[in-house]
């Protein structure tokens, strides 16, 4: 996975995480250290992401800013993957 917090299809990955917390994008530094652990969400919540940013990644525009091999990821069970490992890194906690 690239690490690109400034990509267009990132930002708006990470304002639909935002709107799914009801925080507002704008107010999170981003550059701060473990962001990602200043809020949380239920795994049911985490689990309608996760499907959501799977069907994200079948534009060709995301996968291509954030995936280093863009090809690998075509398949539902290889967006689903990518998405659920881009959590672990990125997402909020589960409560």
């Amino acid at each position: 996975m690239k690490n690109n917090l400034h990509g267009i299809y990132f930002t708006d990955i990470l304002k639909e995480m935002c709107r799914r917390v009801g925080v507002n994008y704008d107010e999170i530094d981003f550059s701060k250290d473990e962001w990602y652990l200043d809020y949380s969400w239920s795994k049911s919540e985490q689990d309608q992401f996760i499907e959501w940013f799977a069907r994200y990644l079948k534009n060709m525009g995301p996968r291509r800013e954030l995936c280093a091999y863009p090809s690998l990821v075509r398949t539902e069970p290889q967006r689903i993957k990518f998405a659920t490992q881009f959590v672990s890194e990125f997402g909020w906690k589960i409560i």
